[in-house]
């Protein structure tokens, strides 16, 4: 599974149409494999994938609080 929000050019794009400073852009790209399977009789479902996120404020008074963070993530649920 690949998830795509904000490519170059089509960023989500907040307007806060009071606070002009509160304006900012996101871009978020998760990328996801997973598996389900049975194992002696129980279900399995696992996950693991990336997910990189980008925030930057427009107001120069914000510039401080962009961002840039990634992150790793396994999921696995087991049922009946």
């Amino acid at each position: 599974m690949l998830g795509l929000q904000g490519f170059k050019g089509f960023e989500f794009d907040h307007k806060d149409y009071v606070q002009r400073e509160n304006d900012f852009k996101q871009k978020t790209y998760m990328l996801q494999l997973q598996n389900r399977t049975t194992y002696f009789g129980y279900d399995i479902w696992a996950a693991t994938g990336i997910k990189f996120d980008e925030k930057y404020y427009s107001e120069m008074t914000r510039k401080f609080e962009n961002y840039k963070s990634s992150s790793l993530f396994v999921n696995i649920n087991l049922g009946w």
